[in-house]
C-alpha cells in the first residue's frame, strides 16, 4: 500500500491573500492538537497556514479523502511519517556526517535484500488467512517494535551518550 508523499506536505499558499489575524491568533498556541474542520473553500488551509508561517509553530499536516475512511489506511498513513522521521533523525544524530551517506546506502540496501524473504512469507499468509490479517500483524508488529523502542536504554540515552563521548578530552 503506497501513500503519496503530497498527502504530508501542506499546499504552498498562493498570494495575494487576505489576512485574517482574529481568524489566525483564534486557534494558533491555544492548545498543543488543533484540528480544523469546515466546508470546502472556506479558508481553512490558507488560516492554518497563516498561522503557522506568522508563529512559527510546529505543523504536522495530512490530507485525507474518501479513501482515507478505511481505518487501517488512516492508521498507516498517520503513522508513516512518525516512525520515518523518527529512524532518520536517530541515524542523523548518532551516526558522523560523513558517514551518513554510506550508512543510508547500507540501510536501505538490507532493506531490499530481505523483501524476498518477506514476500516468501507474507505470500502464504496471506493466501492462508487473507491480506487484512496480515497487515494487522505486520502493523502491531511494528507498533511494538516502535514503543518497545521507548523502553530501551541506550535508545533513550542515545544522543546524551553522543554528547557526553564528545566532551571528554581526548
Amino acid at each position: 500500500m503506497s501513500i503519496s508523499k503530497t498527502k504530508f506536505r501542506p499546499p504552498i499558499l498562493r498570494q495575494p491573500m487576505m489576512p485574517r489575524p482574529q481568524l489566525t491568533e483564534a486557534f494558533i498556541d491555544k492548545c498543543p492538537l488543533t484540528v480544523v474542520s469546515a466546508p470546502a473553500g472556506s479558508g481553512k488551509t490558507t488560516v492554518v497556514l497563516e498561522g503557522h508561517a506568522a508563529n512559527k509553530t510546529r505543523l504536522v499536516w495530512i490530507s485525507l479523502d474518501p479513501d482515507d475512511n478505511d481505518p487501517i489506511r488512516f492508521i498507516h498513513g498517520l503513522l508513516l511519517p512518525i516512525i520515518n522521521g523518527s529512524f532518520g533523525a536517530t541515524l542523523q544524530a548518532t551516526i558522523a556526517p560523513d558517514m551518513q551517506g554510506r550508512a543510508f546506502a547500507f540501510i536501505m540496501s538490507a532493506a531490499m535484500l530481505v523483501s524476498p524473504l518477506a514476500l516468501m512469507i507474507a505470500g502464504p499468509f496471506a493466501d492462508r488467512f487473507g491480506i487484512q490479517l496480515w497487515f494487522r500483524v505486520a502493523g502491531i508488529t511494528c507498533a511494538t517494535m516502535g514503543m518497545a523502542g521507548l523502553f530501551i536504554h541506550d535508545v533513550m540515552r542515545m544522543e546524551e551518550e553522543k554528547q557526553e563521548t564528545a566532551q571528554e578530552p581526548s
